[in-house]
């Protein structure tokens, strides 16, 4: 994205701040109903894990608050996404960028509203992974507005780990989307060792597992009958967490010694480390419901950080 040289209205920024607010409580809103609607962190762990379906209307009835919240804050994120998309439009001459990163949130709005017709109850984990790696972008590109709002006096970091930055954001991308399919799969309880799973895990691994739409299969009593192969999606998932935090410990303890850039190395290896632990802590633990969330939250964390890092203002004559 390109960035540009005039100062929006203050009325854009702060509206820009309130999507921005209002995304991050959906992203975490949505995170807690899809996990729990996973069985995390349920009475009776075990036992109760993947019983989503066996009683919808109980299910259903146990989110009501945290749905109604959910919707009321999507919908006011819709209307002042269209409100900055409308103001970014009619000085589009003067700050092109800003027009671009607007119609990217209008149009990502408008892909997860239509995508949330089909989520409840949804046997495709395609529709898990759209409303999981949708909502990420849409978070990335407020805050990347919000870089923009307040780039008159933003620091111009280090150019030099702009390129390291962006592919950190990927490797990020394809980490939340294989935590996504382990949700998504109800594959939590595949593995309940660390870091080796099950001994037998080898033997049940498929490239069918990591098949976005191959549907649920849902058992005669309601339950869903958690593939056999999920344990293939753990596993990946644990490894390449492993390599992806190497990668940006790398660029962390690197931009740390930066001047312009320290502060996002700083928080870079601060975050990667506790999500680590978070991570292995989630293992050991039966994957409580309060453990993988703040997991999820500290994926938003790490891919705002980046974006901070890679975020450069660019001067127009």
């Amino acid at each position: 994205m390109s960035t540009f040289q005039p100062a929006p209205s203050p009325l854009f920024t702060r509206l820009v701040y309130l999507a921005f607010g209002l995304m991050a409580m959906v992203l975490m809103l949505s995170a807690y109903l899809r996990l729990s609607g996973a069985g995390l962190g349920c009475a009776g762990w075990p036992a109760c894990y993947g019983q989503g379906y066996a009683d919808p209307a109980i299910s259903k009835q146990a989110n009501t608050p945290a749905r109604l919240a959910h919707r009321l804050t999507a919908t006011s994120l819709s209307l002042v996404i269209l409100a900055i998309s409308v103001m970014a439009w009619r000085r589009r001459a003067q700050a092109i960028g800003q027009w671009g990163a607007a119609l990217l949130a209008l149009g990502l709005t408008l892909f997860l509203s239509v995508l949330g017709i089909w989520t409840p109850g949804t046997r495709l984990p395609a529709v898990v992974l759209g409303n999981l790696l949708g909502g990420m972008a849409l978070l990335g590109v407020l805050w990347w507005l919000s870089l923009s709002a307040r780039s008159q006096n933003a620091s111009r970091g280090d150019a030099r780990f702009r390129t390291a930055a962006w592919f950190g954001i990927a490797l990020l991308f394809v980490q939340i989307g294989l935590g996504g399919l382990v949700s998504a799969n109800f594959a939590a309880s595949a593995c309940t060792r660390f870091p080796l799973c099950e001994t037998a895990w080898f033997d049940a691994w498929s490239w069918a597992a990591f098949n976005p739409w191959r549907a649920l299969i849902v058992q005669g009593n309601g339950a869903v009958a958690i593939p056999l192969d999920a344990a293939a999606i753990h596993v990946t998932h644990w490894a390449t967490a492993a390599a992806i935090d190497i990668y940006l410990l790398w660029l962390g303890l690197t931009t740390a010694s930066s001047d312009a850039a320290s502060r996002y190395g700083k928080a870079l290896v601060s975050l990667t480390l506790l999500q680590a632990l978070l991570g292995v802590a989630a293992v050991k633990y039966a994957h409580p419901l309060a453990l993988v969330l703040a997991h999820n939250a500290l994926a938003a964390l790490l891919l705002l950080t980046l974006l901070s890092l890679a975020y450069r203002p660019h001067d127009h004559a």
